[in-house]
């Protein structure tokens, strides 16, 4: 006797299609199509371009009534069904469409395939490198200790299967843009927070070029050969600055700024950028912003953000990760010097074209084929026009332009050497955003306010920007794509002194997209990080918002694989306030992580935070000192992972309070792995569901493994509010959570 969902009455009788069978093959099958409602509403809300079901002529908004000879009435019975057909086999779709019943043939397809921007390049899996043998064969503390209560509480059978379903999941997919950490990350999780806890200890007190030079390294790009000697000087000599060859500025300033201009060039595909590509950028990260998936729009629309990745998936990061090193030598203390002295004796030479939008005191003013080299002087100036190059020896300066490089020439840079500055541009990639190119600022003094929109502030979309912040209570302001946040590139935002504020909408604050590194390093003051209230939440929870920010590695589902964003704080007792997807996550295939080294912090954020990720992704949260509070206000946080993914959160010391909500304080679900580490001190934990669960594991099949959660607290006297969990206990939940407390 079979199984069956409810019976048939009504308008399924009337139909003639009987109940789903319970009882189901998995042959993993798609069509292209999201659902919206139950029963005799259940609709159709989107079908992706270019899916069989596109193919097939089903559109948004039509009543999905049975597949075959089978009624479907939930969003459930129609994935299990359609996951029950085998690639290339065919499926009648019964349909109504403006009351009309309507049926359509419909091929199936797989995940491969059907994500197809993600595998036309035919990228081969990423090879692991020498850091990742070197993290297998080094294990650190926190390896050793899930690898000694796994083997403890007898459960290496069932992490080989979860790793076995990771590593098949992996391989369901496309490679194109998939980074090496987080391939290692996926077929090692019991290592998967090496890459986070090494990229922030090779981030800590170094030099700009040094930074940018691991953050390339992330990105998995070969070592480009730099031209020298009389290659280098026909570069020069060709360059829009010849006209000042000779004179003060050009071997400290203009020399360099050739030199990475021709780099920037050189990286873009020989298909010319899109005339249109800012308004590309723009119509894309707005759609990112409204509803995160990028085909909801119309087909016209959809094909042109495909097109916009397909263009910036062709651009080559490694020449514009040399092009930004080289601006960053000018970040060094005695680069800056030289450039000062140089700048002071620069004969003075203003254009009589020079705009008013420049206004105040300035040495020299003059334009090249890649816009104005401006040099200001002590006084208050306005800067209100984009720029090459603007050089600032002093006093309280407003910027409303320049340090912005969307369409102009390939490089844009502003040093600011003293006074309390205001950068306001809330243009596409105002303040220090790039695409097709580098930009970056240096700002060496005082009190500064940075505001942006979107794609600023430290920002890159396909090229590379950093800013530098050297001294100062700094303000740091911007919608989305801002406080370091990057597509196809690099982003890198410095703050090296003051008390700091960062407050931004969503995107923001070390954001990785596909083929991504960004990263925020603040190393002074007791900072506040802010990406909440602003966009509503996509559950629909009232009081709750979208956040996406503070170490987020991110990948646009179904289009490219995510990258790794990294928030680094490495002094102060800091506050971190977020909305959904904040505080250490990974998505698609992204990896993000937050690292804060000192200091008594508090993390606030709702759902997806503080150590979480979905969908093969990885999300870590480490702090390696002080008393510190977490609280996670809706669900999945503190160590908290879905779908093939896998999430930490690790704390090193100090007494510690973490207020969850559900799947939270290590738990995992649908074949997820996930950790929560606390060495020392004595801690509170609250949650009404989680310390060391797993859930259901139906998502996808089950993928013939279970979860594995894992919660180990070191040392101290604790206090836990589950069953079970208390000081010296040692556990094995079903599905499977594993517990263990040294007292």
């Amino acid at each position: 006797m079979v199984a069956y969902h409810g019976e048939a009455h009504g308008d399924e009788a009337e139909s003639g299609l009987a109940p789903l069978p319970e009882i189901l093959p998995r042959h993993f099958g798609v069509i292209g199509v999201r659902l919206q409602g139950e029963g005799n509403r259940l609709r159709i809300s989107h079908v992706r371009v270019s899916s069989p079901a596109d193919s097939a002529g089903v559109l948004a908004g039509d009543l999905l009534r049975g597949a075959d000879s089978y009624r479907l009435t939930t969003m459930q019975e129609t994935t299990d069904y359609m996951q029950s057909l085998p690639p290339d086999s065919k499926v009648v779709l019964h349909l109504q469409r403006d009351g009309e019943p309507l049926q359509l043939a419909c091929g199936v397809t797989d995940r491969r395939r059907l994500y197809g921007l993600m595998i036309e390049e035919g990228t081969p899996r990423p090879d692991l490198g020498r850091r990742h043998d070197e993290w297998l064969a080094k294990p650190d503390a926190v390896t050793r200790a899930l690898t000694t209560l796994v083997a403890d509480l007898e459960s290496e059978d069932s992490l080989d299967s979860l790793v076995q379903a990771f590593a098949a999941d992996a391989a369901a997919y496309g490679y194109d843009t998939r980074l090496a950490d987080v391939e290692f990350a996926l077929h090692h999780p019991s290592s998967a927070a090496r890459p986070i806890a090494e990229l922030a200890d090779q981030l800590d007190h170094r030099t700009i070029v040094d930074r940018i030079g691991v953050m390339a390294e992330r990105l998995d790009l070969p070592q480009v050969q730099l031209s020298t000697g009389a290659a280098m000087d026909s570069v020069f000599a060709d360059s829009v600055f010849a006209n000042w060859a000779g004179t003060p500025l050009f071997e400290p300033l203009f020399s360099m700024i050739a030199r990475a201009g021709q780099l920037a060039q050189s990286a873009l595909p020989d298909a010319a950028a899109p005339t249109s590509l800012e308004s590309d950028i723009a119509s894309l990260l707005k759609q990112f912003d409204e509803d995160f998936y990028l085909g909801e729009g119309d087909r016209d629309e959809t094909l042109r953000h495909t097109s916009t990745l397909r263009w910036a998936k062709q651009v080559n990061l490694g020449m514009m990760a040399a092009a930004l090193s080289e601006l960053a030598q000018l970040a060094d203390k005695d680069a800056l010097n030289k450039v000062r002295k140089a700048a002071k004796s620069q004969p003075r030479s203003l254009s009589s074209d020079l705009p008013s939008s420049f206004d105040g005191q300035f040495l020299f003013a003059q334009p090249s084929r890649w816009g104005w080299i401006v040099v200001g002087g002590n006084g208050p100036n306005v800067y209100a026009e984009d720029a090459a190059i603007i050089i600032d020896l002093g006093g309280d300066d407003l910027y409303l332009g320049g340090g912005r490089n969307l369409g102009l020439g390939p490089v844009s840079v502003i040093i600011d050497l003293k006074g309390d500055d205001r950068y306001v541009d809330r243009r596409t990639g105002g303040v220090a955003g790039a695409a097709g190119g580098v930009c970056a600022i240096i700002d060496a003094a005082g009190d500064d306010i940075y505001e942006g929109g979107t794609l600023g502030v430290a920002a890159a979309f396909a090229g590379a920007s950093f800013l530098l912040d050297l001294q100062g209570d700094d303000v740091y302001l911007g919608q989305i794509m801002t406080q370091s946040a990057a597509f196809f590139g690099l982003a890198l935002l410095v703050d090296s002194e003051g008390t700091d504020l960062y407050s931004a909408a969503q995107v923001a604050q070390a954001f990785a997209g596909p083929h991504a590194v960004a990263a925020l390093v603040d190393e002074g003051g007791n900072d506040r990080y802010v990406a909440d209230r602003s966009r509503p939440s996509d559950y629909g929870t009232t009081g709750v918002y979208k956040g996406w920010a503070q170490g987020v590695g991110c990948g646009l589902r179904g289009y490219a694989a995510g990258g790794l964003g990294l928030l680094l704080d490495t002094s102060g007792h800091d506050e971190y306030l977020a909305g959904n997807f904040s505080q250490g996550v990974g998505y698609f295939f992204g990896l993000g992580g937050l690292v804060d080294t000192r200091g008594d912090d508090r993390y606030r954020a709702t759902r997806y935070s503080q150590g979480s990720a979905a969908h093969q992704a990885i999300g870590i949260l480490i702090d390696a000192a002080g008393h510190d509070t977490y609280e996670g206000r809706i669900a999945a946080n503190q160590g908290a992972s879905w779908d093939a993914s896998v999430a930490y959160l690790i704390d090193y010391g100090g007494n510690d309070d973490y207020q969850g909500a559900g799947l939270s304080q290590a738990a995992a679900a649908m074949n997820g792995y996930s950790v929560l580490f606390d060495a020392g001190g004595d801690d509170r934990y609250r949650t009404p569901s989680g310390q060391a669960d797993g859930g259901s594991t139906r998502y996808w099949g089950g993928r013939k493994a279970p979860n594995m959660a894992i919660l180990i607290d070191a040392a101290g006297q604790d206090e836990y509010d589950r069953e079970g969990r208390v000081n010296g206990a040692r556990l094995r939940r079903s599905h499977v959570g594993l517990f263990r407390d040294f007292e």
